[in-house]
């Protein structure tokens, strides 16, 4: 339903019961209704069911304006349009070590 976090709970059932799940991607943030989503305690969370599912977290309304612990999260993106209000055309992504190592693997 539109404005309404990620419900961590939803996401532990899929993740425990679908074993081919090999990411999760999830916003920050969304700027339209101003919701903030639970990303750090989502990404904790499936960390803990399954340490190599990667986590790619949508920053790009949040990066710059919120305050981001990325210690679970894999790949954050963002982008020079939204949040960091600069001409558009930038991309960045922000890689732990895993998803390096994964993408170089790969």
């Amino acid at each position: 339903e539109w404005n309404t976090p990620a419900s961590m709970k939803q996401i532990e059932e899929t993740i425990k019961n679908d074993s081919s799940i090999d990411s999760l991607c999830i916003q920050v943030c969304e700027s339209a209704g101003g919701l903030r989503h639970p990303v750090e305690d989502i990404a904790k969370s499936v960390k803990a069911i399954n340490p190599e599912i990667m986590i790619i977290a949508d920053g790009i309304t949040a990066v710059g304006v919120e305050k981001i612990d990325t210690t679970h999260i894999d790949a954050l993106i963002t982008g020079s349009q939204k949040a960091l209000m600069l001409p558009p055309g930038l991309a960045m992504i922000g890689l732990s070590e895993k998803a390096v190592a994964k993408i170089e693997k790969n």
